[in-house]
């Protein structure tokens, strides 16, 4: 559901908000609610703001029933803007919550309703600095991990964090249900995060895929890209060897035999399109071979 229009930035509400609004108004909560929902807008909108700074499209900006999304447009990102973009969002709810203390103890009056909202604010910061996708400190653990490995293997380790930080809550929430306190926000924390991360790793070819086709029209429209080597032997398969790729470079090949001698070279469009017609399997000696094969 659309709410507003703000630049180019759809402010959208997840049509369960309405069940949950509902709800709230039966247990007379509503209140409270709606400085959450203040709190998780002014998260993601700094989120888009970051975004915008980078010359980063946000088509929209969605309230969820257990938080808010900033969605993007697709294409890759450097490991500094990711940084930055994901940073934004629990910066600006600590600076609230810092702003919040400090009118709380300006007007005593509304210290309790500011209490509230301080106490949002702290919660969605320290929760998504948790270093494990798709929090905000997921992504900030892949920026910096790009630094050193490829983007699919930085992707996997940030995944799989959360995938354990998920396992943990379920479990932790299980431990709690056994002395007999019960917390539904434990394991639907737990869910969220078993559930997106697990979406994470199924998403990685494609947006490894995407990143491509972003370099290949970035070529055409005059943009550059540093070139990025790497060895590999010639018995490694083609899916295997994708994983090496860097997100924000041109990415070749070294194919090399078992005395690190050079039998050829292979470009990223090569090794994709490979992977595409079905050879991921393939070793990358197999793929040289045939390509030169169809080449005479």
């Amino acid at each position: 559901m659309r709410l507003f229009t703000l630049g180019r930035t759809e402010l959208r509400v997840h049509p369960l908000v309405v069940v949950v609004v509902a709800a709230a108004c039966v247990l007379g909560r509503l209140d409270e609610l709606l400085l959450c929902a203040c709190a998780v807008t002014l998260h993601e909108l700094s989120h888009a703001a970051a975004a915008h700074a980078f010359a980063c499209p946000v088509p929209s900006v969605e309230l969820m029933p257990f938080g808010g999304v900033a969605r993007l447009a697709p294409g890759p990102l450097s490991p500094r803007a990711e940084s930055a973009i994901a940073a934004a969002g629990p910066v600006a709810s600590l600076l609230s919550a810092g702003l919040t203390a400090m009118c709380g103890y300006l007007f005593p009056a509304v210290r309790g309703r500011l209490e509230t909202f301080l106490t949002f604010n702290l919660t969605l910061a320290v929760l998504n600095l948790l270093p494990a996708l798709p929090l905000d400190g997921g992504r900030i653990l892949r920026a910096q991990l790009q630094r050193r490995l490829s983007y699919g293997a930085a992707t996997r380790i940030a995944a799989w964090a959360g995938v354990a930080a998920g396992a943990a809550l379920l479990s932790l929430a299980a431990a709690c249900a056994l002395r007999g306190a019960y917390n539904l926000t434990l394991p639907t924390m737990g869910v969220f995060l078993l559930l997106a991360a697990v979406s994470e790793l199924r998403a990685l070819p494609e947006g490894q895929m995407q990143a491509y086709l972003h370099r290949y029209d970035g070529v055409h429209t005059g943009e550059t890209y540093a070139v990025h080597q790497v060895a590999a032997h010639a018995s490694m398969r083609a899916r295997e060897a994708l994983r090496m790729l860097r997100h924000n470079r041109y990415n070749v090949l070294r194919v090399v035999d078992g005395r690190m001698r050079t039998i050829g070279e292979m470009d990223e469009g090569a090794l994709l399109s490979a992977i595409a017609e079905g050879r991921g399997t393939a070793p990358l000696g197999e793929l040289l071979a045939f390509d030169r094969r169809r080449r005479m």
